[in-house]
């Protein structure tokens, strides 16, 4: 068996709608968690030795990714811009094609948060043959859209009680995309055409590769308000609130659930906040009233709970 290696890829190229208007003004990859972008997490977790390159593919607000990747400093960092959206299929055929096609190429969505350890699903690709691809997938409604039988993804659009979840997590054989033409394309699209083609597609629940120093699962789609959220609330712990020391806080405040408050925010006295995250320079007036909220100094993002 190989040694269990390969590149990865975190895509990080959309526009992130669904974080609209404050995406107009700071893409997703860099929307803080714990006071760091949440892209620099992933990519921390992606340095490992058994991963010799990490690409980033970009395209919305890509200077300010390209930014923030040379104060990181990590020399094994390539980024690829892209001209126009390329899709997640088109991205990782672009990937291939700059990294090559020895390796298999770690696929890592840049708008989770998840506790799995490369390695470990690196070596799982390895011993179960290289499979065309290697889905790491768990039990997440509403996303729950994978047929899966014996570990074998049969189809990606089932309503059954038992469909489970990709993760946004999985590793691509280079000979799934040594044919696909460099053209914005779906990634589930080329999987669909190569399922009925008679390939192998395995699935893996991400459960069972957490980190060792991990006790439970942990996974947040944090392209939403509420999952941002959630994420956060997953990473703080049980600790309820975070305050900045530079934060300047007004008198006879309410901060009730959950806060995070960063550094040189202001928050107007007598205002009432209830499970928000309120960031770094972020203002909030005298007397107001925010629950479930993400307010930042370019607008604010409410959680439409159902």
């Amino acid at each position: 068996m190989k040694w269990p290696n390969g590149h990865a890829l975190i895509l990080a190229a959309g526009k992130g709608t669904r974080l609209l208007p404050v995406t107009n003004h700071i893409p997703k990859p860099l929307f803080p968690l714990n006071g760091s972008p949440s892209i620099e997490r992933i990519a921390k977790i992606l340095s490992v030795p058994e991963i010799p390159k990490t690409a980033i593919n970009v395209f919305h607000l890509k200077e300010e990714i390209i930014r923030w990747a040379d104060s990181f400093k990590r020399q094994d960092i390539i980024i690829l811009q892209e001209m126009e959206l390329l899709g997640t299929g088109g991205a990782i055929k672009n990937a291939f094609e700059h990294l090559g096609y020895e390796k298999p190429l770690l696929i890592y969505n840049g708008d989770i948060i998840c506790n799995i350890d490369p390695v470990r699903l690196l070596r799982c690709y390895y011993e179960l043959g290289s499979p065309i691809s290697l889905l790491c997938v768990h039990w997440r409604p509403p996303f729950n859209k994978l047929h899966i039988q014996n570990d074998e993804v049969l189809s990606f659009g089932s309503s059954s009680s038992k469909a489970l979840a990709y993760t946004g997590i999985s590793v691509i054989s280079p000979e799934l995309f040594k044919a696909v033409p460099l053209k914005p394309c779906s990634l589930v699209e080329i999987w669909q055409e190569a399922i009925r083609q008679g390939a192998s597609i395995k699935a893996i629940q991400g459960k069972t590769l957490t980190s060792s120093r991990d006790e439970t699962w942990m996974w947040e789609d944090i392209g939403t308000p509420c999952g941002y959220l959630g994420g956060n609330w997953l990473l703080c712990g049980k600790p309820r609130k975070f305050i900045a020391p530079q934060a300047l806080l007004g008198s006879n405040l309410q901060l009730e659930g959950r806060i995070i408050i960063g550094e040189r925010a202001t928050i107007g006295s007598h205002s009432i906040i209830r499970n928000c995250i309120i960031w770094p320079n972020a203002r909030v007036p005298e007397n107001a009233c925010f629950e479930n909220c993400i307010v930042t100094p370019y607008g604010i993002l409410v959680c439409q709970k159902d």
